[in-house]
Protein backbone atom coordinates (compact mmCIF):
# COMPACT_ATOMS: atom_id res chain seq x y z
CA UNK A 1 0.00 0.00 0.00
CA UNK A 2 2.66 2.44 0.84
CA UNK A 3 4.54 1.22 -2.45
CA UNK A 4 0.64 2.52 -4.51
CA UNK A 5 1.19 5.70 -2.00
CA UNK A 6 4.44 6.97 -3.33
CA UNK A 7 4.01 5.65 -6.95
CA UNK A 8 0.91 8.55 -7.09
CA UNK A 9 3.12 11.14 -4.93
CA UNK A 10 5.48 10.58 -7.86
CA UNK A 11 2.94 10.64 -11.06
CA UNK A 12 1.40 13.64 -9.49
CA UNK A 13 4.79 15.41 -9.18
CA UNK A 14 5.89 14.22 -12.98
CA UNK A 15 2.20 15.70 -14.47
CA UNK A 16 3.02 19.21 -12.51
CA UNK A 17 6.25 19.27 -14.23
CA UNK A 18 4.86 18.51 -16.98
CA UNK A 19 2.59 21.07 -16.64
CA UNK A 20 4.89 23.82 -15.64
CA UNK A 21 6.80 22.57 -18.97
CA UNK A 22 4.19 23.39 -21.13
CA UNK A 23 3.31 26.82 -19.39
CA UNK A 24 6.73 28.09 -20.63
CA UNK A 25 7.59 29.73 -23.64
CA UNK A 26 10.64 28.51 -24.40
CA UNK A 27 12.92 25.39 -23.40
CA UNK A 28 15.49 26.05 -20.36
CA UNK A 29 18.76 27.01 -21.85
CA UNK A 30 21.75 24.94 -22.06
CA UNK A 31 23.37 27.14 -19.12
CA UNK A 32 26.51 25.74 -19.62
CA UNK A 33 26.82 28.12 -22.56
CA UNK A 34 26.79 31.40 -23.92
CA UNK A 35 24.95 32.88 -26.54
CA UNK A 36 26.52 34.39 -29.71
CA UNK A 37 26.55 37.65 -31.62
CA UNK A 38 27.51 37.71 -35.13
CA UNK A 39 27.16 39.50 -38.55
CA UNK A 40 24.66 38.62 -41.58
CA UNK A 41 25.56 40.36 -44.52
CA UNK A 42 22.66 41.27 -46.58
CA UNK A 43 21.86 40.61 -48.74
CA UNK A 44 22.08 37.09 -48.32
CA UNK A 45 19.62 35.63 -51.09
CA UNK A 46 18.21 38.53 -52.25
CA UNK A 47 19.17 41.79 -54.30
CA UNK A 48 17.98 44.63 -52.61
CA UNK A 49 15.90 46.38 -55.04
CA UNK A 50 14.68 49.05 -51.71
CA UNK A 51 18.32 50.81 -50.71
CA UNK A 52 19.64 50.63 -53.87
CA UNK A 53 20.20 53.50 -56.47
CA UNK A 54 19.34 55.99 -53.75
CA UNK A 55 20.77 59.22 -54.34
CA UNK A 56 23.41 59.44 -51.40
CA UNK A 57 24.71 56.39 -52.72
CA UNK A 58 24.13 54.50 -49.29
CA UNK A 59 24.86 51.04 -49.19
CA UNK A 60 25.84 49.94 -52.91
CA UNK A 61 23.75 47.98 -54.16
CA UNK A 62 22.02 47.73 -51.17
CA UNK A 63 24.48 45.69 -49.57
CA UNK A 64 25.13 46.04 -45.22
CA UNK A 65 25.59 44.42 -42.62
CA UNK A 66 23.52 43.46 -39.59
CA UNK A 67 24.32 41.88 -36.38
CA UNK A 68 22.48 39.63 -34.73
CA UNK A 69 22.53 37.46 -31.47
CA UNK A 70 21.75 33.68 -30.90
CA UNK A 71 20.70 32.96 -27.09
CA UNK A 72 22.13 30.12 -24.95
CA UNK A 73 21.42 26.60 -26.20
CA UNK A 74 20.12 27.85 -30.16
CA UNK A 75 20.71 24.49 -32.29
CA UNK A 76 23.20 26.84 -34.49
CA UNK A 77 25.27 26.95 -30.90
CA UNK A 78 24.73 23.05 -29.80
CA UNK A 79 24.50 21.68 -32.73
CA UNK A 80 21.62 19.37 -31.55
CA UNK A 81 18.33 19.47 -33.11
CA UNK A 82 15.24 21.14 -31.46
CA UNK A 83 11.38 21.60 -31.99
CA UNK A 84 11.71 24.75 -30.12
CA UNK A 85 10.95 28.42 -32.01
CA UNK A 86 12.53 31.77 -30.84
CA UNK A 87 10.73 34.91 -30.52
CA UNK A 88 12.71 37.45 -32.65
CA UNK A 89 13.62 40.79 -31.41
CA UNK A 90 14.57 43.90 -34.37
CA UNK A 91 16.39 46.24 -32.76
CA UNK A 92 17.09 49.88 -34.88
CA UNK A 93 19.53 51.70 -33.80
CA UNK A 94 20.45 55.29 -32.81
CA UNK A 95 21.17 58.24 -34.96
CA UNK A 96 24.94 57.80 -35.70
CA UNK A 97 25.23 54.41 -34.61
CA UNK A 98 25.93 51.62 -36.77
CA UNK A 99 24.46 47.95 -35.49
CA UNK A 100 28.12 46.89 -34.13
CA UNK A 101 28.64 50.12 -32.48
CA UNK A 102 24.92 49.71 -31.07
CA UNK A 103 26.21 45.58 -29.95
CA UNK A 104 29.21 46.39 -28.41
CA UNK A 105 28.38 49.61 -26.51
CA UNK A 106 25.63 48.60 -24.85
CA UNK A 107 27.86 44.85 -24.39
CA UNK A 108 24.58 43.10 -25.40
CA UNK A 109 25.39 39.95 -25.98
CA UNK A 110 26.88 39.49 -22.14
CA UNK A 111 23.53 41.44 -21.01
CA UNK A 112 21.24 39.07 -22.87
CA UNK A 113 22.74 35.80 -21.41
CA UNK A 114 22.87 37.28 -18.03
CA UNK A 115 18.83 37.67 -18.38
CA UNK A 116 18.44 34.60 -19.38
CA UNK A 117 20.44 32.65 -17.71
CA UNK A 118 19.32 34.26 -14.54
CA UNK A 119 15.35 33.26 -15.80
CA UNK A 120 14.65 37.40 -15.96
CA UNK A 121 13.76 36.71 -19.55
CA UNK A 122 12.81 33.88 -21.95
CA UNK A 123 15.69 32.73 -24.78
CA UNK A 124 15.11 34.80 -27.84
CA UNK A 125 16.88 36.04 -30.93
CA UNK A 126 17.96 39.48 -31.71
CA UNK A 127 18.81 41.33 -35.15
CA UNK A 128 20.86 44.64 -34.87
CA UNK A 129 19.86 47.15 -38.23
CA UNK A 130 21.46 50.54 -38.53
CA UNK A 131 20.38 53.51 -40.14
CA UNK A 132 23.50 54.81 -40.17
CA UNK A 133 23.49 56.15 -43.64
CA UNK A 134 27.02 55.19 -44.12
CA UNK A 135 26.71 57.06 -48.09
CA UNK A 136 29.34 57.07 -50.62
CA UNK A 137 28.22 60.56 -51.87
CA UNK A 138 26.92 62.73 -48.36
CA UNK A 139 27.15 61.11 -44.99
CA UNK A 140 24.36 62.97 -42.75
CA UNK A 141 24.51 60.64 -39.96
CA UNK A 142 21.35 59.11 -40.07
CA UNK A 143 17.97 57.89 -42.59
CA UNK A 144 15.76 58.25 -39.83
CA UNK A 145 14.55 55.06 -41.44
CA UNK A 146 12.41 56.92 -44.47
CA UNK A 147 11.03 56.13 -47.62
CA UNK A 148 12.11 58.10 -50.57
CA UNK A 149 14.41 58.12 -53.68
CA UNK A 150 17.12 60.34 -51.71
CA UNK A 151 18.06 57.72 -49.11
CA UNK A 152 16.56 55.11 -49.91
CA UNK A 153 12.93 52.98 -49.29
CA UNK A 154 14.40 52.01 -45.35
CA UNK A 155 10.86 50.61 -44.82
CA UNK A 156 10.25 48.33 -47.55
CA UNK A 157 13.79 47.18 -47.02
CA UNK A 158 13.47 45.96 -43.11
CA UNK A 159 9.93 44.74 -43.46
CA UNK A 160 9.90 43.28 -47.67
CA UNK A 161 12.95 42.18 -48.09
CA UNK A 162 15.37 41.66 -44.61
CA UNK A 163 12.68 39.79 -42.61
CA UNK A 164 10.88 37.70 -44.83
CA UNK A 165 14.41 36.23 -45.68
CA UNK A 166 15.75 35.89 -42.12
CA UNK A 167 12.29 33.99 -42.08
CA UNK A 168 13.57 31.26 -44.58
CA UNK A 169 17.78 31.33 -43.92
CA UNK A 170 18.63 27.99 -42.27
CA UNK A 171 20.48 29.61 -39.75
CA UNK A 172 17.41 31.41 -38.29
CA UNK A 173 14.72 28.64 -39.36
CA UNK A 174 13.95 28.02 -35.25
CA UNK A 175 12.55 31.57 -35.53
CA UNK A 176 8.38 31.64 -34.45
CA UNK A 177 6.80 34.34 -37.11
CA UNK A 178 4.00 35.06 -34.82
CA UNK A 179 6.18 36.19 -32.27
CA UNK A 180 8.46 39.56 -33.83
CA UNK A 181 9.22 43.10 -31.89
CA UNK A 182 10.21 46.06 -33.09
CA UNK A 183 12.04 48.73 -31.22
CA UNK A 184 15.02 50.98 -31.35
CA UNK A 185 16.64 54.14 -29.49
CA UNK A 186 16.24 57.45 -30.58
CA UNK A 187 16.03 57.25 -34.71
CA UNK A 188 15.37 53.67 -34.00
CA UNK A 189 12.74 54.43 -32.00
CA UNK A 190 11.40 56.80 -34.56
CA UNK A 191 11.70 54.09 -37.03
CA UNK A 192 10.27 51.27 -34.75
CA UNK A 193 6.93 52.87 -34.61
CA UNK A 194 7.04 53.65 -38.18
CA UNK A 195 7.14 49.99 -39.54
CA UNK A 196 4.42 48.90 -36.52
CA UNK A 197 2.32 51.57 -38.31
CA UNK A 198 2.52 50.67 -42.00
CA UNK A 199 2.98 46.79 -41.58
CA UNK A 200 0.44 46.48 -38.42
CA UNK A 201 0.53 42.66 -38.72
CA UNK A 202 4.07 42.18 -38.66
CA UNK A 203 4.95 42.64 -34.81
CA UNK A 204 3.63 42.05 -31.34
CA UNK A 205 5.26 44.28 -29.12
CA UNK A 206 6.72 47.98 -30.42
CA UNK A 207 9.09 49.73 -28.11
CA UNK A 208 10.90 53.28 -28.14
CA UNK A 209 13.84 54.86 -26.04
CA UNK A 210 14.24 58.18 -26.14
CA UNK A 211 13.18 58.79 -29.55
CA UNK A 212 11.13 61.62 -31.44
CA UNK A 213 7.56 60.52 -31.48
CA UNK A 214 5.70 63.03 -30.87
CA UNK A 215 7.26 66.05 -32.68
CA UNK A 216 3.92 68.63 -32.01
CA UNK A 217 1.37 66.01 -33.97
CA UNK A 218 -1.44 68.65 -35.04
CA UNK A 219 0.34 71.70 -32.90
CA UNK A 220 3.57 72.55 -34.93
CA UNK A 221 4.21 74.93 -32.58
CA UNK A 222 5.27 71.91 -30.19
CA UNK A 223 8.52 70.67 -30.57
CA UNK A 224 10.02 72.46 -33.65
CA UNK A 225 9.60 75.72 -31.73
CA UNK A 226 10.42 74.92 -28.14
CA UNK A 227 13.55 73.04 -29.39
CA UNK A 228 14.63 72.07 -32.86
CA UNK A 229 14.50 75.96 -34.71
CA UNK A 230 16.25 77.78 -31.63
CA UNK A 231 18.97 75.32 -31.38
CA UNK A 232 19.80 75.15 -35.03
CA UNK A 233 19.94 78.61 -35.43
CA UNK A 234 22.15 79.04 -32.16
CA UNK A 235 24.49 76.64 -33.11
CA UNK A 236 25.10 78.71 -35.96
CA UNK A 237 25.50 82.07 -34.96
CA UNK A 238 21.57 82.55 -34.99
CA UNK A 239 21.94 83.53 -38.85
CA UNK A 240 20.05 81.22 -40.65
CA UNK A 241 22.04 81.72 -43.36
CA UNK A 242 24.91 79.71 -42.59
CA UNK A 243 22.54 76.46 -41.48
CA UNK A 244 24.00 73.74 -43.92
CA UNK A 245 24.02 70.28 -44.24
CA UNK A 246 27.62 69.49 -43.24
CA UNK A 247 29.41 66.14 -44.53
CA UNK A 248 30.11 64.48 -42.91
CA UNK A 249 27.91 66.09 -39.98
CA UNK A 250 28.87 67.80 -37.39
CA UNK A 251 28.68 66.48 -34.11
CA UNK A 252 29.72 69.77 -32.42
CA UNK A 253 26.21 70.61 -33.67
CA UNK A 254 23.44 68.06 -32.87
CA UNK A 255 20.42 70.10 -33.35
CA UNK A 256 22.03 70.64 -36.59
CA UNK A 257 22.48 67.63 -37.35
CA UNK A 258 19.54 65.86 -36.60
CA UNK A 259 17.44 68.43 -38.12
CA UNK A 260 18.91 68.27 -41.70
CA UNK A 261 18.62 63.83 -41.38
CA UNK A 262 15.27 64.29 -40.40
CA UNK A 263 14.97 66.84 -43.57
CA UNK A 264 16.48 63.99 -45.92
CA UNK A 265 13.60 61.39 -44.80
CA UNK A 266 10.45 64.16 -44.43
CA UNK A 267 10.82 66.89 -46.59
CA UNK A 268 13.57 65.88 -49.30
CA UNK A 269 13.05 68.49 -52.61
CA UNK A 270 11.39 66.11 -54.91
CA UNK A 271 12.10 68.45 -58.10
CA UNK A 272 15.82 67.97 -57.92
CA UNK A 273 16.34 71.31 -60.35
CA UNK A 274 14.35 73.39 -58.22
CA UNK A 275 16.01 75.18 -55.47
CA UNK A 276 13.82 78.21 -55.32
CA UNK A 277 12.37 78.85 -52.14
CA UNK A 278 13.67 79.97 -48.46
CA UNK A 279 13.45 77.03 -46.98
CA UNK A 280 15.31 74.75 -49.47
CA UNK A 281 18.88 74.00 -48.67
CA UNK A 282 21.64 72.22 -50.60
CA UNK A 283 22.74 68.53 -49.11
CA UNK A 284 26.51 68.26 -49.21
CA UNK A 285 28.35 68.88 -52.98
CA UNK A 286 25.48 66.75 -54.20
CA UNK A 287 22.56 68.66 -56.91
CA UNK A 288 19.78 67.51 -54.12
CA UNK A 289 18.10 69.47 -51.68
CA UNK A 290 15.89 69.28 -48.44
CA UNK A 291 13.29 71.98 -47.00
CA UNK A 292 13.57 72.82 -43.27
CA UNK A 293 10.46 73.64 -41.32
CA UNK A 294 11.43 76.94 -41.12
CA UNK A 295 13.17 80.56 -42.58
CA UNK A 296 14.97 83.29 -41.01
CA UNK A 297 11.71 84.70 -40.29
CA UNK A 298 10.39 81.59 -38.72
CA UNK A 299 7.56 78.61 -39.49
CA UNK A 300 6.91 78.26 -43.19
CA UNK A 301 3.46 76.59 -42.89
CA UNK A 302 3.84 74.16 -46.17
CA UNK A 303 7.06 72.87 -44.81
CA UNK A 304 5.53 72.07 -41.64
CA UNK A 305 3.17 70.37 -42.20
CA UNK A 306 5.03 68.50 -44.66
CA UNK A 307 7.62 67.43 -41.75
CA UNK A 308 4.66 66.81 -39.59
CA UNK A 309 2.53 64.14 -42.35
CA UNK A 310 5.80 61.77 -40.70
CA UNK A 311 4.85 62.88 -37.45
CA UNK A 312 4.15 59.30 -35.17
CA UNK A 313 0.91 61.50 -33.53
CA UNK A 314 -0.72 62.74 -37.20
CA UNK A 315 0.00 59.08 -38.52
CA UNK A 316 -1.91 57.58 -35.65
CA UNK A 317 -4.70 60.41 -35.99
CA UNK A 318 -4.77 59.83 -39.94
CA UNK A 319 -3.54 57.13 -41.96
CA UNK A 320 -2.76 54.54 -39.42
CA UNK A 321 -5.62 55.26 -36.99
CA UNK A 322 -6.10 51.49 -35.97
CA UNK A 323 -2.56 50.10 -36.31
CA UNK A 324 -1.23 49.50 -32.73
CA UNK A 325 -4.28 48.18 -31.75
CA UNK A 326 -3.68 44.87 -29.63
CA UNK A 327 -0.18 46.15 -29.80
CA UNK A 328 1.73 46.07 -26.09
CA UNK A 329 3.88 49.42 -26.33
CA UNK A 330 6.79 50.74 -24.45
CA UNK A 331 8.59 53.92 -23.82
CA UNK A 332 11.21 55.58 -22.37
CA UNK A 333 13.08 58.54 -21.82
CA UNK A 334 15.92 60.29 -19.29
CA UNK A 335 14.33 63.57 -17.94
CA UNK A 336 17.32 65.62 -18.81
CA UNK A 337 17.19 64.41 -22.49
CA UNK A 338 19.35 67.13 -23.93
CA UNK A 339 17.06 67.40 -27.45
CA UNK A 340 13.79 67.64 -25.14
CA UNK A 341 12.45 63.82 -26.09
CA UNK A 342 10.91 63.56 -22.18
CA UNK A 343 8.76 66.15 -23.19
CA UNK A 344 8.09 64.55 -26.69
CA UNK A 345 7.42 61.50 -25.01
CA UNK A 346 5.24 62.74 -22.10
CA UNK A 347 3.41 64.33 -24.82
CA UNK A 348 3.34 60.93 -26.58
CA UNK A 349 2.50 58.55 -24.01
CA UNK A 350 -0.82 60.82 -23.06
CA UNK A 351 -1.84 60.83 -26.36
CA UNK A 352 -1.94 57.10 -26.84
CA UNK A 353 -3.99 57.51 -23.56
CA UNK A 354 -6.66 59.34 -25.30
CA UNK A 355 -6.93 56.54 -27.81
CA UNK A 356 -7.34 53.88 -25.39
CA UNK A 357 -3.95 52.57 -26.74
CA UNK A 358 -2.47 51.17 -23.53
CA UNK A 359 1.64 52.06 -22.88
CA UNK A 360 4.11 51.64 -20.70
CA UNK A 361 6.07 54.93 -20.08
CA UNK A 362 8.67 55.54 -18.08
CA UNK A 363 10.87 58.53 -17.27
CA UNK A 364 14.28 57.77 -15.40
CA UNK A 365 16.50 60.27 -13.46
CA UNK A 366 20.56 60.60 -13.35
CA UNK A 367 22.27 60.95 -9.98
CA UNK A 368 24.52 63.69 -8.40
CA UNK A 369 26.65 64.69 -11.45
CA UNK A 370 25.79 62.79 -14.32
CA UNK A 371 21.85 63.52 -15.89
CA UNK A 372 19.75 61.47 -17.89
CA UNK A 373 20.74 63.04 -20.72
CA UNK A 374 19.94 61.30 -24.40
CA UNK A 375 21.26 57.86 -24.39
CA UNK A 376 23.26 58.03 -21.05
CA UNK A 377 21.19 54.96 -19.42
CA UNK A 378 20.28 53.09 -22.33
CA UNK A 379 22.52 49.84 -21.51
CA UNK A 380 20.33 49.95 -18.10
CA UNK A 381 17.02 50.44 -19.74
CA UNK A 382 17.42 48.24 -22.35
CA UNK A 383 17.46 45.33 -19.65
CA UNK A 384 13.51 46.73 -18.86
CA UNK A 385 13.24 46.77 -22.70
CA UNK A 386 13.98 42.61 -23.10
CA UNK A 387 11.66 42.11 -20.09
CA UNK A 388 8.56 44.00 -21.80
CA UNK A 389 9.40 42.22 -24.66
CA UNK A 390 9.72 38.71 -23.50
CA UNK A 391 6.82 39.74 -20.71
CA UNK A 392 4.51 39.96 -23.84
CA UNK A 393 5.62 37.95 -26.64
Amino acid sequence: MRRLWILGLMMIAGAALLLSCAKRKNILPDFSQTGRLDTWAVPYNFTSAALAGNKFGIADNGKRNIHYYLPPGHPVLTGINSPQRYPALYLLTDFDQSSLQFAEFYQLEELVDVLINNGEIDSLVIFIISGDEQADNVNLGGSFFGNNFLIGDWLTFIAEEVIPSIDTIALFHKLDVNRRAIAGVGMGGYGSFRLALEYPSMFKVVGAMSAPLALGGSDPSGWLVSYLMPNALAENGDNYASLAADDPFDPSKPATSWMFAMASAFAARSDTTDSSGTTWKRVGSTNYGVDLPFDGAGLVTSIVNQWMAWDIENLLNTTYAGALSGKKVYLDCGNADEFDFDAVNQRFSAFLTTKNITNSYFEYAGYDGHDANHGDFTYDRLKELLKFVSANM
